[in-house]
């Protein structure tokens, strides 16, 4: 049965490429009762047609599909992970954000469960094979204290994956301009979203990316350097002038989330700056995981879909032009607060999975390389270990891959931040 249930699907595939959508579902569907108690068939059929409902853009659908594959087999997981990368070159920008936004917790929690000790498929493979066997192994590991036989390694995940706490952690570093507009417009004030941080110490010291705050101070200097003139509006000639900025870094859309930070240390050897904000965090991302191991699973956390920091290489009018027009509707209907200038999906913390491809040592500064999708706005964010260890800073992209990015690793820097955060190993 299993072979003649895999030409099913090499049929459903083949309908799918050519577009024939409804005979590709059909023959899942088929595929799907011969299947029955076949778990593991049954949530590779799910996971296909849940590719079947992305291409007809019925994201319900998708969803429903894909949370049942996982259900019926965590090791797809894995696979789930792989489309991902798929729906961005196939720019299905939409569906990844659900995709992420609704099953982010669900999906770390079955990697948790898959791998109670940390342990990844190669080694389980090689442990032992009988399925029997392995059941009994995850029910015996939530029971026993596996600590006292020296299973602390580097692969010990000893805590679930804490959503809130990420979102807690984790802030968007925004540029707040206040302007004095066209005469139609007034004192007006912009967001230009520039990059991502992390709490790493109780009293409110964060860390970033230095490219992103040297991308501020460059701002800074534009603006002081052109006081006047700086933007022209297409329809109105009156001039826009620049009366202030501030630096702010932003915990979700409530104005009480909102913090003023100032630029404490920048690390002349690596591209790593420091901020400091008013704000208490209770457990802040200052414990490191053990030594990271190639295969580990990590999510990269940040602000990816927000940041303009590309915008500012650009010139500042163009920051202006992107925003004129909402500015106005806004105005129109009455006193506005600056951040809803963007929808409020960009103060959503975005994570994204994936696995350390290796450690690379270049120039003597260590890097992690890994899989998971970063764009520019995740600048300065955490990557984290399924248990909110944190390992390294989001910092590169390779330019010709979309799927090699490469984080700076935090336990060289302990020394030079020893004045202002603590890092524990755990």
């Amino acid at each position: 049965m299993p072979s003649h249930l895999e030409t099913l699907i090499e049929q459903a595939h083949s309908h799918l490429d050519n577009k024939n959508l409804k005979e590709a579902l059909n023959i899942l569907q088929r595929a799907e009762q011969l299947a029955q108690n076949d778990t593991s068939m049954l949530a590779r059929i799910y996971f296909e047609m849940a590719k079947v409902y992305a291409q007809s853009s019925d994201d319900v659908s998708t969803l429903k599909l894909v949370r049942k594959a996982i259900k019926s087999s965590p090791e797809m997981t894995t696979q789930i992970n792989d489309w991902q990368k798929e729906l961005i070159a196939l720019k299905k920008s939409s569906l990844l954000r659900k995709l992420r936004n609704e099953l982010k917790p669900y999906v770390a929690e079955v990697v948790i469960e898959k791998y109670p000790l940390g342990i990844s498929n190669r080694v389980w493979i090689v442990g032992g094979s009988c399925a029997a066997g392995l059941i009994v192994i995850l029910l015996f590991a939530f029971a026993f204290p596996w600590h006292i036989l020296g299973f602390g390694t580097s692969h010990y995940q000893s805590g679930a994956f804490d959503i809130e706490r990420v979102k807690n952690n984790v802030g968007q570093i925004v540029i707040k301009a206040d302007l004095l507009g066209p005469a139609d417009l007034g004192n007006i004030t912009i967001p230009i979203p520039i990059g991502s941080c992390f709490a790493v110490s109780k009293d409110g010291y964060l860390l970033t990316s230095k490219h992103v705050t040297e991308g501020y101070k460059e701002f800074l200097k534009e603006i002081n350097a052109n006081r006047k003139n700086l933007f022209k509006e297409n329809k109105n000639s009156d001039n826009v002038t620049i009366l202030n900025t501030e630096l702010k870094v932003c915990f979700g859309s409530e104005a009480t989330n909102r913090y003023d930070a100032k630029i404490i240390h920048e690390c002349p050897d690596f591209d790593v700056a420091l901020l400091k904000i008013q704000r208490h965090f209770s457990e802040p991302l200052n414990v490191l995981a053990r030594e990271e191991t190639p295969g580990d699973t990590v999510y990269a956390a940040g602000f990816p879909d927000s940041a303009q920091y590309i915008i500012l290489t650009l010139g500042i009018e163009t920051i202006f032009k992107k925003y004129v027009q909402k500015i106005r509707e806004l105005l129109a209907g009455g006193e506005a607060d600056f951040f809803d200038l963007l929808p409020k999906s960009c103060y959503e913390v975005s994570l994204t999975g994936g696995i350390v491809s290796a450690i690379r040592n270049i120039d003597d500064i260590e890097w992690i390389q890994t899989d998971a999708a970063v764009n520019p706005g995740n600048s300065g964010g955490p990557l984290i270990t399924t248990d909110c260890k944190v390992i390294a800073i989001n910092t590169l992209k390779h330019i010709d891959s979309e799927s090699t990015n490469f984080s700076l690793k935090i336990s060289q820097l302990t020394k030079e931040l020893s004045p202002w955060a603590t890092f524990q190993r755990n």
